[in-house]
């Protein structure tokens, strides 16, 4: 392998684990901030869209309806409603550095959260 091949290896290996140790130290803030930023500006759950969507494909004669179908559409809708009010927001933040993740890492952590977060309260109310 030449010198400057082993450079780049060398660097994506450095890149990586600097992404890692920043996910790492901060993966709780980036929770927080995206389950605040879900629960002030989006004004519907998860149960709700899941049950709009299962109708849509029911009035459709769809055979079945596909979760990653609708992980997807959440996220097309969350990235053109959100997208860059999330970014911009979270680029305030003085612990965030936008040089490990992207905004398509952001958005599919935000719909873990929009997801999960229903569900974690549903799983209270459940007797």
């Amino acid at each position: 392998m030449c010198k400057r091949a082993k450079n780049i290896t060398d660097i994506n290996v450095f890149r990586r684990k600097r992404k890692k140790q920043f996910l790492f130290e901060n993966e709780s803030r980036l929770s927080n901030f995206l389950c605040d930023f879900i629960s002030k500006n989006i004004q519907i759950d998860f149960c709700t869209v899941s049950d709009a969507y299962l109708a849509q494909q029911i009035n459709e004669n769809a055979d079945s309806w596909d979760y990653d179908d609708l992980r997807e559409r959440i996220g097309k809708a969350i990235q053109t409603a959100y997208g860059n009010q999330v970014w911009n927001e979270l680029s305030s933040q003085h612990w965030f550095q936008s040089q490990y993740l992207t905004l398509d890492e952001v958005i599919e952590k935000m719909i873990r959260e929009f997801i999960l977060s229903d569900t974690a309260l549903a799983s209270q109310l459940q007797f």
